[in-house]
């Protein structure tokens, strides 16, 4: 089920970019130019639990940071090998959806324009970095 999870959250993400460019926003290891990072906190009250991954990688293609997709093994260990999660059904799933809700509002009227921008102004190795190579 998770994985499934993850790969809606790939497809709502390039949707939200409008192409590929974020390899998997709810895993792996990043790093934020600071001052970017803190225009994307106050641009959002939320992004603070399970939703922080995916709404930051987002704000931060809209904001022209180039991204660079590394790609990380992911594994999901049974509660017999010791998996643990803390990720609540519920509450997070809706979290999720919220987080999606909002970013397709503010994307279509607000900042379709700026997405369309960053998209061409990205260099191309990085487009094609984005691009899973599977």
């Amino acid at each position: 089920m998770r994985l499934y999870g993850r790969k809606l959250s790939v497809a709502l993400a390039w949707i939200e970019i409008l192409g590929a460019g974020i390899d998997d926003p709810l895993f792996g290891f990043r790093v934020y130019p600071i001052a970017s990072l803190r225009q994307a906190f106050d641009t959002t009250r939320h992004a603070r639990r399970f939703d922080f991954d995916h709404e930051i990688a987002v704000r931060m293609f809209w904001a022209g940071v180039p991204t660079i997709n590394k790609p990380a093994p992911c594994r999901y260990s049974t509660k017999a090998e010791g998996g643990v999660s803390h990720f609540h059904y519920v509450r997070d799933n809706l979290a999720l959806v919220w987080l999606h809700v909002r970013l397709l509002a503010e994307l279509l009227p607000w900042r379709l324009i700026q997405v369309c921008r960053a998209r061409m102004r990205r260099p191309a190795e990085a487009v094609r970095a984005a691009v899973p190579s599977r």
